[in-house]
């Protein structure tokens, strides 16, 4: 017997649910990767605050809140800010919100878990807000996202729930890997001589850090070489963290939620969008993406999956006037 198809609020906030718990993990990553640069480097650690505000693209936002990027004021509106809906907390509490929604949807596990780590951060001590004493709970919001993942891909039908999850977590993770990129390329010198010393590699060790890759990466290509880097986390088809691996598991899951066997044609906008962007990176080469400029093709990249969550919420999901007719709205079948 077929499953009934998949409630739009439903499909929705489970979605969203997804895409803030990766959110809250990078931006915890992104953090934690920062303290352990600034530990190798001590000159820079005034120096790279400021690129971590810009990795989130609300440096205005930021400007507003706070007189400058010190690392007392970064780490309070990128952890705590409860005003910010970018920060950890609010991304953790959107998603706690969006499974209390859906809890016949989740496992008790899930939403325990949830529960337990917004506690963990709300309880966290604002005054004692520097790096070394919030090591360790970056590490429990990095491991928190891991236990969701895991648990999610072992205990759940893999059915439309877990595919609309799928396209939320990496939609999100390709558009955290674009930011990270193109905001840590800025500061690096890709101009410079293929001999570099070990303190003038430590910059890429920590981008690739940034990424959950630099294991990966020094397997595969040994020496760090800008190229490279740039290859391996745009292009590279088997790292789970590449935007283009990203993209084609969306692409799968979407296709899977939308019943298209037919790869010849789309059938919603989220398909066409989707799609394109896939096929753009399967067959890209770096060598054009540096021509081109790494900040034009990255910004590119950032504005086609705006559009596709754009598409998502038009082909998928309830409108904010829809849902006040208390009408049920099912998702795109074909």
């Amino acid at each position: 017997m077929k499953a009934a198809p998949l409630l739009s609020r439903v499909a929705q906030s489970i979605y969203w649910m997804q895409r803030y718990i990766e959110r809250a993990e990078n931006v915890a990553r992104f953090l934690s990767v920062n303290y352990h640069l600034a530990l190798d480097m001590p000159e820079w650690v005034g120096a790279q605050w400021d690129p971590l505000i810009r990795t989130t693209g609300d440096y205005a936002l930021f400007s507003k809140k706070y007189v400058s990027p010190t690392e007392h004021n970064v780490l309070h509106f990128l952890l705590l800010d409860e005003s910010y809906n970018n920060s950890v907390l609010s991304c953790l509490v959107m998603a706690k919100e969006n499974a209390r929604c859906v809890q016949e949807a989740i496992t008790s596990d899930v939403f325990e878990a949830l529960n337990e780590i917004v506690t963990t951060v709300e309880a966290f001590n604002a005054d004692q807000l520097n790096m070394e004493s919030m090591e360790d709970l970056l590490q429990e919001i990095k491991n928190f996202s891991h236990f969701v993942s895991g648990c999610m891909n072992a205990t759940f039908n893999h059915d439309e729930a877990w595919h609309f999850r799928s396209l939320g977590e990496f939609l999100e993770r390709a558009d955290k890997t674009t930011r990270i990129l193109d905001v840590k390329y800025f500061y690096l010198s890709p101009e410079s001589s293929d001999e570099k010393t070990p303190l003038e590699n430590i910059p890429w060790f920590s981008l690739l850090n940034s990424t959950s890759g630099l294991e990966m990466y020094t397997r595969r290509q040994g020496l760090i070489k800008p190229d490279k880097v740039i290859e391996f986390l745009l292009l590279d088809p088997n790292f789970a963290r590449s935007v283009s691996y990203c993209c084609e598991k969306a692409l799968e899951s979407l296709l899977k939620i939308t019943g298209n066997n037919n790869s010849q044609r789309y059938s919603c906008l989220t398909e066409k969008r989707l799609g394109t962007l896939s096929s753009e990176l399967r067959y890209q080469d770096v060598s054009n993406i540096i021509e081109f400029g790494i900040h034009e093709y990255l910004d590119s990249i950032q504005h086609s999956i705006n559009e596709i969550g754009s598409a998502i919420q038009q082909d998928f999901f309830i409108t904010e006037q829809e849902s006040h007719k208390g009408q049920a709205f099912k998702l795109y079948q074909n």
